[in-house]
């Protein structure tokens, strides 16, 4: 035998080991079964090109790529675990539906999920596909782990509880130790694991994150959209172990809006199942501050956690979650501080685009500490007024570069035109609250933050001031729409705003505040009949209307409850404006399914409907009040009534002006208006009306006497009809 022969002898007799061979590297499997058993490529989508085009996509949806099991190793041992399925009672809906088995495990070794599908955690398995050596990624990288005899995982099965169980029997009921590992327990190593895993598809990921720049990042313009999409390329090409879990919330908000927005035919060509977005904007918003809390975003600030927080609000705003984005605002404000953001960065050692985008975000920041203060009535937590931080610069994403940023003329339109004068306008209403709001009740306080408005509005630019026919006519298509809604929403928010700070001086009526109402209430909705006339039907598709439905109720809001107390004299106007908006909210609503429906549009339409109803009650039974007068009209019996002024209450205070407020303002409903509509403030039409004959109150002193008038509420609509003697009539 040649001595280069192998032998399991060695010279002296004795047996050697056998010579093991090095491992070899298995290729990662990247196509679905029928792909690989036919050796032609597949794109990896279920169902993918190829079985597309062979009549076999129910095989390619059984047996789709196998990257969709992913392995995760455990934080604190070297083998990893697979989330293997277990009984599936029924079948596979088309993909791409969420596919459940591909997030990583839960404490339990076993996951129950609609009581028909069982998802098992185990750090082995012996059937299937399943078997053999699995990979673990990270990054683009996979790395080999032999999956054998394994010692037991330290996750344990949790008993099923029972609603109906105490909580101290349930606690009973549990056989494990307290010092037990849970998964409360784990470090962030497996958390960024876990994140990562419930991720969609590059290309989905790439959909969304397109969708959220084009049509939801205009309204804040918190993301330098160039230095995002960068990161977000050598995001796919980064371990696993080197994300940044504070990036990796901002994503995650990014696709939580996306999914939240996204038409349901854009998504489904993407790769969804337009059933399954509702759960996962739900997840991935769940994600998001998951990602932040094990980043340690409370203590450990950064700029990047301040994006996240501006754009989480649209979401807050259009699921009406305000109380969680009052919780989250103040926090935000103290981390804006403690990075120094109310401060003007030093020009040495920051470079042009993080000084850029400090101005930016810290005015962002301060604007909706300001309308949140004007929306709930309460003093907002910075005194913005005194900051000396410099306003955002007039440009374009592009302009910003790490050296030098492009200042452009005011005169040019940009990305960021309107928001530098939207910083201007809330740093001036933010005058409105100093000493807690004490000169609000001041008449000529008010009417100088009104003028010093006004001022600002005469430096506007030509494409802020000019009809928009002229605007369009000089830009571009894009620019303009996007110009346009932020146009829309400046405009609307100043014309509300001039509403909620007279109002108060309507009864009893001072100065000149009932002509300021009825003119702001007229002009507050200009812009968005200009961007909606030319075409209506394409108007209501647009994703920027939905995107912004917070603004156009808002609006609605304070005009319908204008119209329903103070009847004013243009009341015909204001509600021709309230019924568009009711419309484009209905067609929103009946164009989606009713589980994508987004709370605010299709709650939103019913307040402002019930609204409607409430002051078609009120004109007629004040028209029956003058014919009872003339004696040409007797009845025995009251109406019914649908809704009383103060059930409205909870659906608008959060954008009115606060609950004490919106209750006081809507109880003159009751009081005053229903009556005899004699101290309404429309001077004008009451002049010109000197030969109407006033109803004769003098048998209902006691009733209407003002000293009883707070005793009264609601209870009046039945009582004063009663009194009347009005005939009962549906609303």
């Amino acid at each position: 035998m040649s001595t280069s022969e192998s032998s399991p002898h060695d010279r002296d007799g004795h047996l050697s080991p056998p010579i093991q061979d090095k491992p070899r590297r298995q290729r990662r499997a990247l196509s679905c079964l029928p792909c690989r058993q036919s050796k032609i490529r597949c794109n990896r989508v279920v169902p993918c090109q190829n079985c597309c085009r062979y009549n076999r996509e129910e095989q390619c949806r059984l047996n789709p790529p196998p990257a969709a099991r992913m392995l995760v190793s455990r934080s604190h041992g070297t083998s990893p675990m697979l989330l293997t399925p277990v009984r599936r009672n029924k079948l596979e809906p088309s993909p791409p539906k969420c596919d459940d088995s591909r997030l990583p495990p839960s404490p339990s070794s076993t996951i129950a999920r609609d009581s028909d599908e069982v998802i098992q955690l185990s750090t082995h398995t012996s059937t299937g596909r399943h078997q053999g050596p699995e990979f673990h990624y990270s990054g683009n990288k996979p790395h080999r782990h032999d999956v054998g005899d394994q010692s037991e995982g330290f996750f344990e099965v949790v008993p099923a509880l029972v609603d109906s169980m105490t909580v101290a029997s349930a606690i009973v009921s549990q056989s494990r130790d307290i010092s037990s590992r849970t998964l409360l327990d784990e470090p962030t190593s497996y958390w960024r694991c876990y994140l990562i895993s419930v991720l969609p598809t590059q290309t989905q990921c790439d959909m969304l994150v397109s969708y959220f720049l084009e049509n939801v990042n205009w309204v804040y313009q918190a993301i330098h959209a160039p230095t995002f999409r960068a990161e977000y390329a050598q995001f796919w090409n980064t371990e696993v172990s080197d994300v940044n879990l504070i990036w990796l919330a901002l994503l995650y908000m990014m696709l939580c809006l996306g999914a939240l927005f996204i038409p349901s035919q854009m998504a489904e060509a993407g790769g969804f199942d337009a059933a399954d977005l509702p759960q996962l904007h739900q997840r991935w918003y769940a994600a998001c501050r998951q990602a932040l809390q094990s980043g340690g975003y409370d203590s450990k600030p950064t700029l990047m956690q301040i994006q996240v927080f501006l754009i989480s609000q649209l979401y807050w705003y259009s699921t009406k979650s305000i109380e969680v984005l009052n919780s989250h605002v103040g926090q935000a404000i103290r981390n804006a501080q403690a990075i120094g953001l109310d401060k003007e960065a030093p020009v040495t050692g920051m470079s042009c685009l993080e000084r850029e985008m400090r101005h930016r975000i810290w005015w962002d920041l301060v604007s909706s500490d300001t309308f949140q203060s004007i929306c709930l009535g309460r003093p907002p937590l910075l005194q913005s007024h005194l900051s000396t931080v410099p306003f955002p610069a007039n440009c374009n994403d592009v302009d910003i570069t790490p050296s030098a940023i492009r200042v452009r003329p005011i005169s040019e339109p940009t990305e960021m035109s309107v928001h530098c004068f939207r910083a201007r306008i809330f740093r001036l209403l933010n005058m409105l609250y100093v000493d807690n709001g004490a000169n609000l009740a001041s008449y000529s306080f008010v009417v100088d933050i009104d003028s010093q408005i006004t001022k600002i509005m005469d430096e506007f630019p030509w494409y802020l001031k000019e009809s928009p026919d002229v605007v369009r006519s000089r830009m571009s298509h894009g620019s303009f729409n996007t110009l346009t809604w932020m146009r829309h929403i400046l405009h609307s928010c100043i014309c509300v705003q001039r509403v909620r700070m007279y109002r108060p001086f309507l009864n009893p009526l001072v100065g000149d505040s009932w002509q300021r109402c009825v003119t702001e209430s007229t002009a507050a909705l200009a812009v968005y009949k200009a961007l909606r006339s030319p075409d209506i039907a394409r108007f209501q598709r647009s994703q920027k209307m939905h995107v912004q439905a917070y603004q156009v109720f808002s609006a609605a809001v304070s005009l319908a409850t204008f119209l329903l107390v103070e009847m004013p004299s243009n009341a015909e106007c204001i509600r021709a404006d309230i019924e568009m908006i009711l419309e484009d909210l209905e067609a929103h609503s009946t164009s989606v399914e009713k589980t994508r429906s987004i709370p605010l549009i299709s709650d939103g339409w019913h307040v402002i409907r019930r609204i409607l109803n409430l002051y078609d009650s009120r004109r007629k039974l004040s028209e029956k009040a003058y014919r009872l007068q003339d004696g040409s009209h007797r009845a025995t019996s009251s109406p019914q009534h649908d809704c009383k002024p103060s059930e409205l209450v909870p659906a608008i205070f959060s954008v009115f002006g606060g609950e004490s407020s919106t209750r006081r303002y809507l109880q003159r409903c009751a009081i005053e208006y229903i009556v005899s509509d004699t101290t309404s403030n429309d001077t004008e039409t009451s002049a010109n009306d000197s030969n109407v004959t006033p109803l004769d109150t003098s048998n209902y002193d006691g009733l209407l006497h003002p000293a009883f008038w707070s005793l009264w509420g609601d209870a009046l609509w039945a009582d004063l009809d009663s009194v009347l003697g009005l005939e009962p009539e549906l609303i």
